[in-house]
């Protein structure tokens, strides 16, 4: 069995003109200006099951200060992934005591950004029939499967494992389709890039999908939502069988996906599926002319 179609929000790596997705975020701090007085703002990503947000209008302003120190803070933190440091260190629970911080860490010297894992060679064995497909923004490459649980006290990281994950493949998340909290956001987009990571499958939500747009990077996930992943979930296995949706998931099987949707495509039947394929893309050939 190939698998089944997953899910859905996506960037197209190689087009300029992909539409814009509005993020359910707020980012009041963008905002040049207040205007006027509301009882509350409200927040809500379009299933009306999942959760809101309402900041309460005496506090508007603490929140802007407090959107202005976080912007600030994440901006440093990309600088320092930029200079090399890896994402085990960057996105360290310690990083917090940073947010007051003016200027990137000095701790550690600048080293490259490189990502040293290469795809081996029967990786791109395998991923070549399936990324020669005419099908237009197309993201193949080998699943490196994460699978998160609800947060111990006190609670375990949700991002480490990126530093593992080889150039080309998929990242795989399993996040038991939970829309109360996002697995990925910006950094781990930005990261991903840097390092040469294929995309990024989620049951589950992600966040800063402005990022990802403009990025051209591939993320598949049932939708968006603002709330981050820290405190409420953990990482739990790494390159271990996982689910996304009713679909089994092998680490090195092999992900296909597009605008359309995600396929899995098991590991020890690649080279079987990728002629199968190849004969049919011939046959519709034939029967157009």
């Amino acid at each position: 069995m190939l698998g089944d179609v997953v899910y859905v929000v996506r960037s197209n790596r190689r087009s300029s003109t992909s539409p814009t997705i509005p993020t359910y975020g707020l980012q009041l701090w963008d905002c040049p200006k207040i205007v006027g007085r509301a009882s509350t703002v409200k927040v809500s990503p379009k299933t009306d099951s999942a959760p809101t947000t309402r900041i309460l209008t005496p506090r508007i302003e603490e929140v802007v200060v407090l959107g202005e120190q976080i912007d600030r803070r994440q901006t440093l933190m990309v600088q320092d992934i930029r200079s090399g440091k890896p994402v085990s260190e960057v996105m360290h629970d310690t990083q917090f005591e940073a947010i007051h911080q003016d200027s990137v860490s000095q701790a550690a010297a600048p080293c490259s950004n490189r990502n040293p894992k290469e795809a081996s060679p029967e990786d791109q064995e395998l991923v070549a029939p399936f990324a020669d497909s005419d099908t237009p923004g197309i993201t193949v490459g080998p699943a490196f499967t994460v699978r998160y649980v609800p947060a111990s006290n006190p609670p375990g990281n949700v991002g480490d494992f990126i530093d593992d994950v080889a150039i080309g493949d998929i990242v795989v998340l399993d996040n038991s389709g939970r829309i109360d909290c996002t697995v990925w956001g910006s950094i781990m987009t930005q990261y991903a890039g840097l390092r040469d990571i294929a995309g990024c499958v989620i049951d589950g939500l992600c966040r800063d999908v402005t990022r990802a747009i403009n990025d051209y990077y591939s993320i598949f996930t049932a939708g968006r939502w603002m709330r981050t992943g820290k405190d409420c979930v953990q990482v739990g296995g790494v390159d271990e069988p996982i689910g996304i949706g009713k679909v089994r998931v092998q680490p090195r099987d092999i992900v296909v996906a597009d605008a359309n949707g995600v396929v899995i495509v098991p590991r020890d039947r690649a080279r079987e599926v990728a002629q199968v394929a190849r004969n049919n893309g011939k046959m519709r050939m034939a029967s157009a002319k």
